[in-house]
């Protein structure tokens, strides 16, 4: 299960993690995208996930109040791809942070502070411009599968 934690908006860039969930789905077809957060992107990832053909394959289940927890037992991997200014401006997204803490493995984009890699060893930080097939393999510094 791939997860992310965030408002469904363009400065998280929401829509990307579609992208990259349609290429995990290649490798691995049995995979899921777990997006906890509300935002105005919403209606607009569903629609894109059901022409995709993985509508299914997304699970939106909004604020959740049990964020730790989710981490730490539904989550596989961590993924989290704010883009680098202009389009983004994170500062220092605590829920990357929360994501090592629980011990998960954590790809980051290029628009991530380097103050936020608290767990180096968990860590894979793949530019945005790469695409989303580099972000659907398997960095091999990362053990886990999908």
């Amino acid at each position: 299960m791939l997860g992310s934690v965030g408002r469904l908006t363009g400065e998280k860039n929401s829509e990307f993690l579609l992208d990259v969930l349609a290429e995990v789905l290649v490798r691995a077809p049995h995979a899921y995208l777990l997006l906890i957060g509300e935002g105005p992107l919403r209606d607009r990832l569903v629609s894109k996930a059901q022409r995709g053909g993985f509508g299914e394959r997304l699970v939106l289940p909004g604020t959740r109040p049990d964020v730790p927890a989710i981490l730490r037992n539904v989550m596989d991997v961590f993924v989290f791809p704010s883009p680098p200014p202009p389009r983004g401006d994170e500062a220092l997204p605590i829920a990357v942070v929360e994501a090592q803490v629980a011990g998960l493995p954590t790809v980051i984009s290029d628009g991530i502070p380097a103050e936020a890699i608290i767990v180096p060893e968990l860590v894979v930080q793949i530019p945005e411009a790469a695409g989303a097939a580099k972000w659907a393999d398997r960095p091999p510094s990362l053990l886990f599968t999908f």
